[in-house]
């Protein structure tokens, strides 16, 4: 066997070749890594803005089991600060999570972000009914990742917007 075909060997098997020693003799050794993420050596060895695009788009498509993207509703897509309105998170039904949001506005030049620890308990059926605080700023406000505080689970992307409006404000849900 050559070097080149060892090489190709490899790579079809997703190992990545990172020493020899002995090539053409009967004392030929050879050295593989099984990459933690078999993608990783072929995305870093093209292009890096082509790369990078394909990465984007594979976790944009949730091709990764790190991807999985989170769905949550809620009960309206406008509310006044000091309202109550419902959110719905079916796939952590029963637990307490925890969110990290970003708030876009007007007051503040660029997206705040954080997270929000217990933000509420979801009952069987993954609903919860939560109230906005009078004093919560005007703006929307963009659920992008979720985890279960009470499964002590990794986070996860999530989707899901509300526009807070001021108190004296009118709605047109």
């Amino acid at each position: 066997m050559s070097l080149a075909d060892a090489r190709a060997l490899a790579e079809r098997c997703g190992f990545e070749l990172i020493r020899s020693s002995g090539q053409g003799t009967q004392y030929f050794w050879l050295w593989f890594l099984k990459p933690r993420w078999p993608w990783l050596p072929k995305v870093i060895r093209s292009n890096t803005a082509e790369a990078l695009t394909r990465v984007h788009s594979a976790i944009e498509t949730g091709r990764f089991w790190c991807a999985r993207r989170v769905a949550i509703t809620f009960s309206h897509q406008r509310i006044r600060a000091g309202e109550w309105y419902r959110v719905r998170i079916p796939s952590f039904a029963g637990q307490v999570v925890d969110v990290g949001y970003e708030l876009t506005a007007g007051r503040y030049p660029a997206p705040v972000t954080g997270v929000v620890s217990k933000w509420c308990e979801l009952d069987s059926g993954g609903e919860a009914q939560i109230l906005v605080p009078a004093e919560h700023p005007t703006g929307v406000v963009r659920i992008t990742k979720v985890r279960s505080r009470t499964n002590n689970s990794r986070w996860y992307r999530a989707g899901g917007a509300i526009q807070v409006a001021r108190a004296d404000e009118p709605l047109d849900h």
